[in-house]
This record gives structure tokens, C-alpha cells and sequence, in this order.
């Protein structure tokens, strides 16, 4: 335990302008093996796509490929995995106001606006099966951040709410459809014991109605 006398002690301690800033250093002994530059990463390269408008919104020409650079970032340029170029160009267009909105934003509040925005797509585009109660709760704090960073996101809103209502039948159907699965075995099981006594009163039904007499008995006279 290190105590508070030593944290804060001006000639040796730990406490810098209201801060605990800790400096580790670490010698390299060895270096063992060469590293190969050739071998393909498994982290994928960032792709770089750049918003075509006109006065009409998004044009069909929406992703411009570049590559990476460390110079400034273009306004009009998002930074994306190769996985997610085709489903940003299918959002992009489908919503193309949506992506001059985010084009309105600085390069870090557009980036992560535009992930945002995507999480809620993607989420929307899922089948209530697969949605649960915490994924429609994260995209109602999504929205909320998107809403909070000038982006509008009502017409998003009123389809996250469709969805929950959806959501809330769904799970309303389920709880009935097990109630009424109960209910069924229920009758089945009681409809197995009738057929049990309904065959007993049968046979003794038909023993009562043979006759008291045959010629095939024995009589004594």
C-alpha cells in the first residue's frame, strides 16, 4: 500500500499537477527472429471514401478510393474497413441526407457520427428474432448521441419505436404461445385418461348386455 504522504511528496512523489502519472521502462535483451514485411497483416488497411454530391444530394458516384495517407484528411473523406465499403455505399445512397449531414461535420465527429449511424442501420436491419432488449436500448442511446451531434434522426427514432412495439408483440405472442402449449398438454393428458374410462364403461357396458342365457350353458333341471 503506498501511503498518501509518499503519493504527494513533492521531491519524490507520484502526484503531478493533480495527476498519477507512473513511467515504465523497458531494455530490450533480444531480438529473436526477423520480421518478415511481406507477411500480410491480419489487421485490415483503412480505405478512404470521399462523398460525390451535387445539388441534388449523393450522386451515383459515391466512393472515390484513395489511398491512406498521413497528410490532412479530405471534408469530404470517411475512413473505413474494405469489409464495409459495399454496405456504406448501400446506406450512403438509400440515405444520401444523411451523408451530407455527416460532410457538415469536422473529420472526428463525422467519423465516429458515421459508425454510429451505421450500428443503428444495422440494428434496424435485423430480424426481431435476432434483436434483443439491450441491442434496441443501445440504439436509442445511439440516436440520441447522433441527435445530440446536430444529426437528424426522428424519422430513425419513429423506426427504432415501430420496432419496439414490434418487439414487445413478439415477446407478448411468445409468453401466450407457452401458456397455450401448457394448456394443450394439459388436455391431452386429460383427454388421455377419459379415453381410459370411456373404454372401461364400454366393456362393462357390453358385459351388462349379454344375455342372462344360452343354449351353450349347462342347465340342470
Amino acid at each position: 500500500m503506498l501511503p498518501l504522504t509518499k503519493l504527494v511528496d513533492k521531491n519524490g512523489g507520484y502526484l503531478v499537477n493533480g495527476e498519477v502519472k507512473i513511467v515504465a521502462e523497458v531494455e530490450v535483451l533480444e531480438v529473436i527472429g526477423n520480421v518478415d514485411q511481406s507477411q500480410e497483416s491480419p489487421i485490415q488497411p483503412m480505405k478512404r471514401i470521399k462523398l460525390e454530391h451535387d445539388n441534388n444530394g449523393v450522386s451515383s458516384d459515391l466512393l472515390n478510393y484513395t489511398p491512406p495517407v498521413k497528410e490532412d484528411i479530405d471534408d469530404d473523406v470517411f475512413q473505413i474497413l474494405p469489409s464495409q465499403v459495399e454496405f456504406v455505399s448501400r446506406v450512403f445512397k438509400k440515405y444520401p441526407d444523411i451523408a451530407l449531414e455527416l460532410r457538415a461535420k469536422n473529420q472526428s465527429v463525422r467519423t465516429a457520427c458515421m459508425y454510429v449511424f451505421l450500428s443503428v442501420i444495422e440494428t434496424l436491419c435485423k430480424s426481431l428474432q435476432e434483436l434483443s432488449n439491450d441491442d434496441l436500448m443501445e440504439a436509442g442511446n445511439a440516436l440520441t448521441y447522433l441527435k445530440y451531434s446536430g444529426i437528424k434522426v426522428d424519422w430513425l427514432e419513429q423506426k427504432l419505436e415501430e420496432v419496439k412495439e414490434k418487439k414487445k408483440g413478439e415477446q407478448i405472442g411468445e409468453t401466450r404461445i407457452q401458456e397455450l402449449e401448457e394448456e394443450l398438454k394439459d388436455l391431452k393428458r386429460k383427454c388421455t385418461d377419459l379415453e381410459a374410462l370411456l373404454g372401461g364403461e364400454k366393456t362393462k357396458v357390453l358385459g351388462a348386455r349379454a344375455p342372462a342365457l344360452t343354449l351353450d350353458d349347462d342347465v340342470v333341471l
